[in-house]
């Protein structure tokens, strides 16, 4: 058992990389849809 404890602690930098990676690119598609919106808002 704490073999797998250990395992699993040891990726944790791992997931918190890819969790830091999702919320970036969350933000960036944000940011896209509010341009689009705005790109929207000015033709009409």
């Amino acid at each position: 058992m704490q073999s797998l404890t250990l395992h699993l602690h040891a990726l944790r930098p791992e997931y918190a990389k890819l969790g830091f990676g999702l919320d970036r690119a969350e933000n960036k598609a944000q940011q896209r849809i509010d341009e689009l919106k705005a790109k929207v808002k000015d033709k009409y």
